[in-house]
C-alpha cells in the first residue's frame, strides 16, 4: 500500500507539472476577455485540487519517507522561513480580505504564497526526473511564441483580438495566449531557459528543436514591448557565457547558440522592410535603437566567425585557451569593468542633463518620476511608504498584495505617474517584485523572499555540471530574477519558476547532495 501510494504520489506530480508548465501557458477561458482571473482561477484550483490528492497519498506513505524527503535542505529551511513570514504578516495586516485573497484581479494574497511553496515542496519530494516534462514545457513555450511572433506580424490565428472593446490598446499590449506584454514577458524570462538548454546542450533532434526554441524566445523577447527583455536577455547570455567558458566544445555551442539573438533581430528588420503587413510593434525610442540596431550583421557575421574559427581548432586539435581557465578570467574582468563604467554612466546622467542628452537623450537613462512607464514614480512611492510606517509595516508590511493600500493613503498617486499618462489608473504593486515584497511583508518578508531564489541560484550553480538540465533550472531563475526588477508576481510565471525550483531540487536530492 505504501509503495503504490508513493507511485501515486510521483504520477500526481507529473500531471500537476504538465498543468502547470504545458497547459496553463496555453488555457484561455473567454480569448483575452479576463486572461489573468483566468489563469489564475485555472491555477488556483487545479493547485487546491492536487494539494488535497497528494496529501491523502501522502498520509499512506509517511512511515516510507527516505532520509532524503525529510531533510532540510539550505534552500527548504529559506522556502519555509518565506512562508512564515507570509503568515506574520497576514495575521499583522489590517486588511486581512485582500491580504488573504489578494488584491482583485492579482490575486497574489496569503493563499497564492503559500500555494508556491506548496509547489515548491511537493515537486522536491516526488518529481520523479522524468526529463520529458522539461521537453513539453518548452514545446508550449514554443507555441506561445510562436503565436506571439504572428500577433506583431498583424496576424491572428486564434482569433484573440475579436470581440473585444477598446480594440487598438489590446492590440498593442496583448499578445499570444498570456495576455499583457508584462506577463508574457516575465513567462518568456523563466520558459528562455528550456529551449537555450536543449539548443547548447542537446542532441539530435532536441538539439534542433532547442534551437528553434531559441530563435522564437529571442524573436518574441525582442519585439513583445517590454523594455524589461533588454536585461532579461543579457543575463540569460551572461549566464551561458560563463558556463561555457570551461572548455572549446561549450564554448562553440555557445557561439552557435549567441547568433541566434542578432539573427532575430535581423528578422524583424526585414519584416519590416518587406512584409506586405504593417507590423504591430510599440514604437518607442528604446525598441528602434535595439531592434533596428543598423549594428546587428556584423555582430552576426562576428559570431559566426568566431564559431567557424573555433570549431576549426577544435577538429584541428589545437591548444584548448578556455580549458586552463584564463578565458573565464578575461571574461568576468571585463564585466566587471563594463559594470563599474555602466553605474559611472548612469551615476553621470542623473548630475548632468548635458551628459545624457550627448548619448542621445534617451529616457532609460534619465531616471525620474516617469522612468520607465511610471517605475520611478512607482518605486519612489514603495520605498518612502515603507519607510514612513511603524514598526509593525517596517517588519512585516501592510500585509501580501496589499500595496495599493498603503500607496493611495500615503501619496497623490496621480502626481508621481502624471509623467508617462497614466493618471486615473489603479497599481496594484510596485512593477519591481522586490520592492513589492518590501512594502506588502516588510523587511522579514522581503530578505525570506529574497534568500529563496539566491539559495537556489548558488545551490543550483554548485552542482550545475553534475545535472545537465540544472542548466536549464539556472537560467530559468537568472530571467526570473532580473525580470523581477521591472515586472511582478503573476500566476502564470511565478507558479512556473517555483516549480522549476522543485524539480532542480529533486534533481540535485537524487544525486545525494544535501
Amino acid at each position: 500500500m505504501r509503495e503504490k501510494a508513493q507511485k501515486l504520489n510521483g504520477l500526481l506530480i507529473t500531471v500537476y507539472l504538465l498543468l502547470i508548465l504545458a497547459v496553463l501557458p496555453l488555457y484561455m477561458q473567454d480569448g483575452l476577455v479576463s486572461i489573468g482571473s483566468a489563469k489564475y482561477y485555472f491555477f488556483r484550483d487545479r493547485t487546491l485540487l492536487f494539494v488535497v490528492l497528494i496529501s491523502i497519498c501522502s498520509v499512506f506513505c509517511f512511515k516510507a519517507y527516505k532520509a532524503d524527503k525529510i531533510k532540510l535542505s539550505v534552500l527548504d529551511i529559506a522556502v519555509l522561513s518565506f512562508a512564515a513570514v507570509s503568515f506574520l504578516s497576514f495575521l499583522c495586516s489590517d486588511d486581512k480580505q485582500t491580504a488573504l485573497w489578494g488584491f482583485d484581479g492579482w490575486y497574489m494574497g496569503l493563499i497564492s504564497q503559500l500555494l508556491f511553496v506548496w509547489i515548491y515542496f511537493a515537486v522536491s519530494r516526488w518529481y520523479d526526473g522524468e526529463e520529458y516534462i522539461w521537453m513539453i514545457a518548452g514545446i508550449a513555450a514554443g507555441v506561445v511564441f510562436l503565436l506571439g511572433i504572428l500577433n506583431r506580424m498583424n496576424m491572428d490565428p486564434l482569433g484573440i483580438y475579436e470581440g473585444i472593446s477598446n480594440w487598438e490598446w489590446n492590440h498593442n499590449h496583448l499578445l499570444s495566449t498570456i495576455g499583457h506584454y508584462n506577463w508574457h514577458c516575465g513567462y518568456a524570462s523563466v520558459t528562455a531557459g528550456i529551449s537555450l538548454y536543449y539548443g547548447y546542450a542537446g542532441k539530435g533532434l532536441a538539439r534542433a528543436l532547442g534551437l528553434l526554441g531559441a530563435f522564437l524566445t529571442f524573436a518574441t523577447l525582442v519585439s513583445q514591448g517590454s523594455e524589461a527583455a533588454y536585461p532579461v536577455l543579457l543575463v540569460l547570455m551572461l549566464i551561458l557565457l560563463f558556463v561555457s567558458l570551461n572548455n572549446r566544445e561549450s564554448l562553440i555551442r555557445f557561439l552557435l547558440v549567441s547568433m541566434l539573438l542578432p539573427a532575430a533581430c535581423i528578422f524583424w528588420q526585414l519584416m519590416e522592410q518587406f512584409s506586405p503587413m504593417e507590423l504591430n510593434l510599440i514604437e518607442d525610442g528604446s525598441m528602434d535603437g535595439f531592434l533596428f540596431f543598423k549594428g546587428w550583421p556584423v555582430i552576426l557575421a562576428l559570431c559566426a566567425a568566431l564559431y567557424f574559427i573555433e570549431l576549426f581548432r577544435e577538429k584541428s586539435r589545437k591548444k584548448d585557451y578556455a580549458a586552463d581557465g584564463r578565458l573565464k578570467k578575461y571574461a568576468f574582468a571585463a564585466v566587471m569593468i563594463m559594470a563599474v563604467l555602466g553605474v559611472a554612466v548612469l551615476i553621470a546622467c542623473q548630475l548632468s542633463d548635458d551628459f545624457w542628452q550627448l548619448l542621445g537623450g534617451s529616457s532609460l537613462l534619465r531616471f525620474s518620476y516617469g522612468w520607465g512607464n511610471s517605475r520611478g514614480g512607482l518605486w519612489y512611492m514603495a520605498f518612502f511608504g515603507w519607510l514612513s510606517g511603524g514598526l509593525k509595516e517596517l517588519l512585516a508590511g501592510v500585509g501580501p498584495d496589499c500595496f495599493s493600500n498603503l500607496i493611495y493613503s500615503a501619496f497623490d498617486v496621480d502626481y508621481y505617474v502624471a509623467d508617462s499618462g497614466q493618471a486615473g489608473e489603479l497599481f496594484a504593486n510596485a512593477h519591481n517584485e522586490w520592492l513589492n515584497m518590501l512594502v506588502n511583508e516588510g523587511v522579514l518578508g522581503a530578505v525570506a523572499y529574497a534568500s529563496v531564489f539566491v539559495c537556489a541560484f548558488r545551490r543550483i550553480w554548485k552542482y550545475k555540471a553534475s545535472k545537465g538540465i540544472l542548466l536549464a533550472a539556472l537560467l530559468a531563475l537568472g530571467g526570473y530574477m532580473i525580470n523581477g526588477v521591472f515586472s511582478f508576481q503573476q500566476a502564470v510565471s511565478t507558479p512556473l519558476v517555483f516549480a522549476v525550483l522543485g524539480m532542480a531540487e529533486a534533481d540535485i536530492r537524487r544525486g545525494n547532495i544535501s
